[in-house]
């Protein structure tokens, strides 16, 4: 069963390890083994269970994915960092893990999110879920798209 619950300080090795592998795995399809990744460290992941409001994503009480929200106001919420280990992807824990999260935070009524252009994967999966592109920036010297979801 998925379920969707606030991380603590003790989750933070485990929710990064699931997110170096996510992106690992997404950035050695577009670069094959160029680049290596250890995005995001554990004192990383620590330091945003402390300041934003982080979520893990467990499978009968694993943890396999991650994200966290930062709020611009009390109905605007930015998506960071979503991620779910790949043994687990395409099997609709992302879905499922994803309305969760709109369900504890419904007073939010705008989403949004960007996500590398070269992730097409993650592009549909966030159509898929509603959001719509809205543009086109460098972020930390990758092309991503920005989404937006209104409900």
């Amino acid at each position: 069963m998925i379920k969707v619950a606030l991380a603590n300080i003790k989750d933070a090795n485990k929710i990064a390890l699931c997110a170096q592998n996510a992106y690992s795995d997404e950035i050695k399809k577009k670069f094959g083994d160029e680049k290596s990744n250890d995005y995001p460290t554990s004192n990383c992941v620590e330091k945003d269970i402390e300041k934003f409001t982080y979520y893990k994503i467990m499978l009968d009480d694993e943890i396999i994915g991650g994200v966290y929200l930062v709020f611009r106001n009390r109905e605007t919420a930015i998506v960071e960092d979503f991620c779910i280990h790949p043994l687990y992807q395409n099997k609709g824990v992302g879905t499922k893990a994803c309305k969760q999260i709109e369900k504890l935070n419904s007073q939010v009524y705008k989403w949004l999110l960007c996500t590398p252009t070269y992730s097409e994967e993650n592009q549909n999966f966030y159509s898929k879920l509603g959001y719509l592109a809205t543009g086109k920036e460098f972020e930390d010297g990758i092309e991503v798209i920005k989404y937006e979801k209104n409900i």
